[in-house]
């Protein structure tokens, strides 16, 4: 798991799902998608 993501989420295990996105034509754009595999504000 990368290290921002842990850390942003103070989570250790391995996410449900992320998805890197970038695109430059016509707009230079970058993004990242992640989904817990757990609901850690319910607990």
């Amino acid at each position: 798991m990368p290290i921002f993501i842990s850390s942003l989420t103070l989570d250790s295990e391995k996410p449900l799902l992320h998805v890197h996105l970038s695109t430059d034509v016509p707009l230079d754009l970058h993004a990242v998608l992640f989904i817990p595999s757990r609901a850690t504000w319910l607990d």
